[in-house]
Protein backbone atom coordinates (compact mmCIF):
# COMPACT_ATOMS: atom_id res chain seq x y z
CA UNK A 1 0.00 0.00 0.00
CA UNK A 2 1.69 3.08 -0.84
CA UNK A 3 1.94 5.84 1.75
CA UNK A 4 -0.14 8.92 1.82
CA UNK A 5 1.73 12.43 2.33
CA UNK A 6 -0.46 14.66 4.73
CA UNK A 7 -2.26 16.77 1.97
CA UNK A 8 -3.87 13.52 0.66
CA UNK A 9 -4.71 11.63 4.21
CA UNK A 10 -6.27 15.14 4.97
CA UNK A 11 -8.33 14.68 1.54
CA UNK A 12 -9.13 10.98 2.61
CA UNK A 13 -10.65 12.60 6.25
CA UNK A 14 -12.63 15.39 5.11
CA UNK A 15 -16.22 13.51 4.44
CA UNK A 16 -19.41 14.52 6.42
CA UNK A 17 -20.39 11.00 6.65
CA UNK A 18 -19.50 9.44 10.17
CA UNK A 19 -20.80 5.99 8.46
CA UNK A 20 -18.24 6.20 5.72
CA UNK A 21 -15.45 5.96 8.77
CA UNK A 22 -17.28 3.41 10.86
CA UNK A 23 -15.95 4.51 14.74
CA UNK A 24 -14.38 7.08 13.63
CA UNK A 25 -16.25 9.74 14.32
CA UNK A 26 -16.06 13.70 13.24
CA UNK A 27 -13.84 15.22 16.05
CA UNK A 28 -11.54 12.01 15.66
CA UNK A 29 -11.44 12.83 11.97
CA UNK A 30 -10.70 16.53 12.38
CA UNK A 31 -7.82 16.21 15.54
CA UNK A 32 -6.21 13.68 12.99
CA UNK A 33 -6.25 16.35 10.01
CA UNK A 34 -5.10 19.32 12.71
CA UNK A 35 -2.07 16.70 13.20
CA UNK A 36 -1.58 16.50 9.33
CA UNK A 37 -1.97 20.23 8.51
CA UNK A 38 1.23 20.48 11.12
CA UNK A 39 3.38 18.46 9.27
CA UNK A 40 2.87 20.58 6.01
CA UNK A 41 5.38 23.08 6.14
CA UNK A 42 4.27 26.57 6.14
CA UNK A 43 6.85 29.79 5.79
CA UNK A 44 7.22 32.21 8.84
CA UNK A 45 5.45 35.06 9.58
CA UNK A 46 7.49 38.40 9.28
CA UNK A 47 6.52 40.99 11.61
CA UNK A 48 8.42 43.95 12.72
CA UNK A 49 8.67 45.39 16.39
CA UNK A 50 9.09 49.22 16.05
CA UNK A 51 9.70 49.65 20.12
CA UNK A 52 13.33 47.74 19.66
CA UNK A 53 13.47 48.32 15.89
CA UNK A 54 13.62 45.13 15.57
CA UNK A 55 12.42 42.18 12.69
CA UNK A 56 11.17 38.80 14.01
CA UNK A 57 9.37 35.57 12.56
CA UNK A 58 7.08 33.16 13.81
CA UNK A 59 5.13 30.63 13.92
CA UNK A 60 2.13 30.87 10.88
CA UNK A 61 -0.47 28.92 13.24
CA UNK A 62 0.23 30.01 16.90
CA UNK A 63 2.12 32.97 16.17
CA UNK A 64 5.05 31.91 19.13
CA UNK A 65 8.21 34.12 18.04
CA UNK A 66 10.28 31.47 16.89
CA UNK A 67 14.17 32.02 18.09
CA UNK A 68 16.77 31.12 15.03
CA UNK A 69 20.03 31.55 13.55
CA UNK A 70 20.96 31.68 10.00
CA UNK A 71 22.45 28.29 10.81
CA UNK A 72 20.14 26.50 12.82
CA UNK A 73 16.76 27.41 11.68
CA UNK A 74 13.95 25.14 13.72
CA UNK A 75 12.56 22.69 11.48
CA UNK A 76 9.13 22.95 13.99
CA UNK A 77 7.81 25.21 16.38
CA UNK A 78 8.62 24.50 19.89
CA UNK A 79 5.51 25.75 20.86
CA UNK A 80 2.69 24.00 18.74
CA UNK A 81 4.84 21.65 16.72
CA UNK A 82 3.51 23.62 13.49
CA UNK A 83 6.17 22.54 10.07
CA UNK A 84 8.25 25.50 9.11
CA UNK A 85 8.98 26.39 5.84
CA UNK A 86 12.37 28.25 5.91
CA UNK A 87 13.02 28.24 1.67
CA UNK A 88 13.32 31.60 0.11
Amino acid sequence: MKELTPKEAIKELSYDNTAYGGKCTKEVRETAINALEKQIPRKPLKAYDEQVEQHWLSCPMCYKGLCWEHSLKPKHCSECGQAIDWSE
